[in-house]
């Protein structure tokens, strides 16, 4: 292998490799998750693919079965208001178990057929309790009795923790699967890497032609 060829293929390496660093979308999807039976509690914290889902219901999150009544043809996760001691303000939150930032792109949400719920508020924030966006999704905007898609703009990238709930002494229910997120960590190469990549190239060049010109 010439002089030359080396160092034009170590670059084109560092360029594949920083698009292998390039931000992974993520889908929060559940189907790692069993039907033991309609109504199934998962706790009150939910872990997966680096991220952390708490809600303040005592009942925690729950599982509809397969071919339950509350069941709308996908594995998901089941929240909102509830009876008793978990009446009233019930708030989901996510955000990554490393504490680092994330961009929240959306979620598909449902209500099980003869329920509607209120409207669901979402928050997201930054590290100091900062609202950083903010968006409501009424109830028209929820399948009933199927999922619909819930897109987030970009106010809520780089967020550090992301809250929704229902309004105030609501009781009803509601379901959300397919957590759609971008959870990379490392940052595609900034302009100036690239311009630095170009000048170590050109470098490279002059040094072979000055080798080759020495050699004649």
């Amino acid at each position: 292998m010439s002089f030359f060829a080396r160092p034009i293929l170590g670059i084109a390496a560092l360029f594949a490799m920083s698009g292998a660093f390039a931000a992974t979308p993520t889908v929060l999807d559940f189907q790692n998750l069993t039907h033991a039976g309609s109504g199934t509690s998962i706790g009150q914290t939910y872990l997966a693919s680096g991220y952390r889902l708490f809600t303040g219901a005592q009942t925690g999150f729950t599982v509809p079965a397969v071919g339950a009544a509350d069941y709308v043809g996908s594995t998901a996760l089941w929240a909102g208001g509830g009876a008793g001691a978990d009446q009233g303000v019930i708030t989901t939150q996510l955000q990554r178990t490393d504490g680092k930032t994330f961009d929240f792109d959306g979620l598909s949400l449902a209500v099980p057929v003869g329920n509607q719920p209120a409207a669901i508020t979402f928050l997201g924030l930054d590290a100091w309790g900062n609202v950083l966006a903010s968006q409501v999704v009424d109830a028209t905007q929820v399948g009933t009795g199927s999922f619909s898609a819930v897109t987030f703009g970009s106010a809520f990238d780089k967020v550090t923790l992301v809250s929704w709930r229902q309004a105030v002494d609501s009781v009803n229910t509601y379901q959300f699967d397919d957590i759609r997120l971008d959870g990379g960590v490392a940052a595609v190469p900034e302009p100036q890497t690239y311009a630095l990549m170009a000048a170590g190239l050109g470098v490279m060049v002059f040094l072979s032609r000055r080798r080759t010109r020495a050699r004649a």
